[in-house]
């Protein structure tokens, strides 16, 4: 079968059109112009496109020089492929599509990628808590692979005049989106409001997730629909939004208590959004959402950055996890499954109740010279393990063994 066959080494790069604009804040130029260099510098033929330009993108889909299509987000049900049925279609749907799921795999945008015409399907999930759940709704035979972080080698050159982070201007860092938990409280009473038993069970969960922070999400609602006895299909529309809304709500509550806690210390806050912040202390200096190229030269000037798990899921890991470390700052986290693993990496995994964060939070304000070797250890715990060439290397071989289909 021609389409068992290992695939040719070259690289289409598909960049995601985004809701408000192609990358307001530059993540994904940053992140494709790092993608392209680590790529090319292993000496594989690369191509970045907008699929909006209909015409490059299919002319590269129909080449014979690129075996692989990768890209950030799942939109490949609306891409401009070829004629189908046509010589350069089977070209186009023979490549290994490989989408990275930074989003549950609930969520439509991760989910949509099970409709792309490609035949051969690989989904890069950030969230490992929830791989089983994945497999679950893994309706189009995709290969599911456990994501790995990496980061961003922008300005990296002026390495030698970093300070050590009890020496930083920064001493604590929080960036991120917020919006009011009780939002989605609300949303999902009213998407369930003709549906009790279901809505029952959401709001049972909604009370473990707070109970027990380390408790995924998916994991949480199946656990309240067993205990009340009701029927509520996980993998189905209703499931997945249910669980969306969860994860949005545990989520942001999770950002409401760092974000209260992180205020009440000499800080940078960087979010678009804001909970009450009564106990604000003078030096707590609030900004908007800064592009992410300064975000990146922030971290150099940080002592530690405070992070929630994305979505709420507690196995994922942002891209500011693996940034931070390897630029020096310590990373005070959430609950995190898959971070308790890295006992030398220079993290702090905080408990459930977060009662650790205040003394932490202190520590970095008094520029404590103790940080100083949980910097120094993450900044090389990134480095052996978190490169991008090494990710895109590993990912590739694995994506494009016949033996694996």
């Amino acid at each position: 079968d021609r389409h068992c066959r290992r695939p040719a080494g070259g690289v289409i790069l598909v960049l995601p059109t985004l809701e408000s604009g192609l990358d307001p804040h530059r993540l994904h130029e940053v992140h494709y112009d790092c993608s392209y260099r680590a790529l090319a510098g292993s000496g594989r033929k690369v191509a970045v496109v907008d699929p909006r330009n209909a015409s490059e993108f299919r002319s590269l889909l129909s080449s014979d020089d690129y075996g692989f299509v990768v890209t950030e987000r799942s939109q490949a049900p609306s891409w401009p492929m070829p004629v189908e049925g046509s010589p350069e279609y089977i070209r186009a749907i023979s490549k290994v599509f490989i989408t990275f799921a930074g989003n549950p795999p609930f969520y439509e945008g991760s989910f949509g990628f099970h409709q792309s015409a490609f035949k051969r399907k690989v989904a890069v999930l950030h969230d490992h808590d929830s791989l089983s759940y994945a497999e679950t709704i893994n309706v189009s035979g995709a290969r599911l692979i456990p994501g790995r972080p990496m980061y961003h080698d922008l300005d990296l050159d002026d390495e030698a005049t970093w300070l050590k982070p009890s020496r930083r201007q920064i001493p604590i860092l929080f960036i991120g989106n917020y919006t009011d938990p009780e939002t989605f409280r609300t949303a999902w009473r009213h998407g369930f409001a003709r549906f009790p038993k279901p809505l029952a069970s959401i709001e049972a969960a909604s009370e473990l997730l707070a109970a027990s922070p380390r408790l995924p999400v998916w994991r949480a609602l199946e656990q309240a629909i067993a205990s009340l006895g009701i029927e509520l299909d996980l993998r189905s529309r209703a499931g997945r939004t249910a669980l969306e809304m969860l994860s949005r709500f545990a989520n942001h509550r999770a950002r409401q208590a760092a974000l209260d806690r992180v205020s009440r210390f000499p800080s940078r806050i960087i979010a678009t959004e804001l909970p009450p912040l009564p106990g604000r202390h003078p030096d707590c200096v609030l900004a908007p959402v800064a592009s992410f190229p300064s975000f990146l030269n922030m971290l150099k000037e940080t002592a530690c950055l405070v992070t929630t798990n994305p979505n709420g899921m507690t196995g994922s890991v942002s891209e500011r996890v693996p940034n931070a470390m390897r630029r020096g700052a310590v990373v005070l986290h959430a609950p995190n499954n898959n971070l308790r693993r890295l006992d030398d990496a220079g993290i702090v995994v905080l408990g459930d109740s977060l009662d650790d964060l205040d003394a932490c939070l202190d520590s970095a304000a008094a520029r404590d010279p103790r940080w100083d070797s949980l910097g120094a250890a993450a900044r090389h715990y990134a480095e052996r393990h978190f490169r991008m060439d090494d990710m895109y290397d590993a990912l590739l071989e694995t994506a494009g063994d016949p033996d694996h289909w």
